[in-house]
């Protein structure tokens, strides 16, 4: 009998907990607001809540088919947040008020808002409802769904989230990478980059905080933070959005599938098509123990054997033990990368090469990033240094790709292995 060998994975690590809300108080929904301007840039209401918090939520059009909505609590202080949305600013609205209720015009869409029980609507020129805020309880008074506003949470902090109504045969697609199918409805998904562990689970290499309905409509959230989607799950007839950020900022894009991509591609900026190639198959060694001699082999199966394969991933260990984002070949298992990479360019594969912003307290490189302010640090400014792998390799810090002396030093070490 051959002996049976386990594969090498990186331990499991469990993902944090959920946001806890602070007790059974803690939930505070916007319950009235009144209107302190209005133009056609929009609409800024004064909003209380049913604790009697105060804020400010804010209304204004991004594009002609999408309504920005930005609520901000008066007792949460302001801190730099790192945006992922660029807004349009040559767009405009038309407003009409009454003392009981407030109306944005955009193009062929309307906000309608009733300020005294606080409750949004948006239809399109036909008067067809796309969405709906819902109601906040049932006939026994009990809440049903996260209303407009915010949940203090036993960290400190406050949670911003925000409902709509779920039509029957409403359907949601989105939200980023994703291993449970293209409909998302009956699911909640957290929008948090986690290792995957592979690709039949829940977690996510690309979380997307853009979340598109069956109905019409699609919603963005400008966060960076684990916001969270409750897609008709914990109640049937309404979706709700959780984000544990200083400020709840989200973007509101009215028009057909097409339409609304064409809008997200606006506000996020287009990406750049990848060659031809990089859309056929690839074919990686599984995150084992690699050498130049397996990737020979690997690459002779394939082709010997009528595989498709346009690309071969050659994974972390390229690189030596404890070295993994150094971007430096280990040259006991790979002696010649450049004869490596030319034997395979002659059986018609291009290679991908496993790589991570992280970089070793045991780095050549680590004093030198660190003096000039590469890495990310904590609120207190000091580097952040701890395991990102489970214990199998030395504690690392991780790349500031914001900054752009880490982008230019990280693309010489990338050119220098290519």
């Amino acid at each position: 009998m051959s002996s049976l060998h386990p594969r090498d994975h990186t331990p499991f690590v469990a993902p944090p907990p959920p946001l806890t809300p602070a007790g059974p108080t803690a939930l505070d929904p916007v319950v009235t607001a009144s209107v302190a301007h209005a133009d056609k840039d929009g609409a800024t209401l004064d909003v209380r809540t049913a604790s009697g918090r105060t804020g400010t939520l804010r209304l204004r059009p991004a594009t002609g088919s999408t309504l920005r909505i930005t609520l901000r609590m008066t007792d949460v202080p302001t801190a730099p947040r790192v945006s992922v949305v660029t807004v349009p600013t040559d767009t405009g609205c038309t407003v009409e008020q009454s003392p009981q209720t407030l109306t944005l015009h955009l193009d062929a869409r309307r906000v309608d808002i009733e300020l005294s029980s606080f409750c949004m609507k948006l239809t399109d020129h036909q008067g067809r409802t796309l969405c709906q805020a819902t109601d906040v309880s049932d006939t026994n008074d009990r809440t049903m769904v996260l209303p407009l506003g915010v949940t203090a949470l036993t960290d400190g902090r406050l949670a911003h989230h925000d409902s709509w109504i779920t039509e029957p045969d409403e359907h949601f697609y989105g939200l980023g990478e994703r291993f449970t199918g293209p409909d998302l409805r009956g699911q909640r998904v957290d929008c948090w980059v986690e290792d995957a562990q592979g690709s039949t689970g829940t977690r996510s290499y690309k979380a997307v905080p853009f979340l598109l309905s069956s109905r019409g409509y699609a919603v963005l959230v400008d966060t960076t933070t684990a916001a969270s989607f409750d897609l008709a799950h914990s109640n049937t007839g309404a979706w709700s959005m959780t984000v544990p950020d200083e400020v709840l900022d989200y973007y509101l894009i009215t028009g057909t599938p097409a339409q609304c991509l064409t809008a997200y591609r606006d506000l996020t900026g287009p990406a750049l098509l990848p060659p031809k190639w990089a859309f056929g198959p690839w074919i990686s060694g599984g995150f084992r123990q690699d050498s130049a001699a397996e990737v020979r082999e690997r690459a002779r199966s394939i082709r010997s054997r009528g595989f498709p394969c346009d690309a071969l991933h050659i994974d972390t260990y390229w690189q030596p033990h404890g070295s993994w984002s150094d971007m430096s070949w280990d040259t006991e298992a790979f002696p010649d990368p450049r004869g490596l990479m030319a034997d395979l360019a002659d059986q018609g594969f291009r290679v991908s090469l496993w790589m991570n912003p992280y970089v070793s307290v045991d780095s050549p490189y680590f004093t030198e990033v660190d003096r000039n302010g590469w890495f990310l640090r904590t609120a207190s400014g000091a580097t952040w240094i701890d395991q990102v792998w489970g214990g199998t390799q030395p504690d690392s810090a991780v790349l500031d790709l914001t900054h752009p002396g880490a982008a230019d030093w990280f693309r010489g070490r990338i050119r220098q292995v290519l």
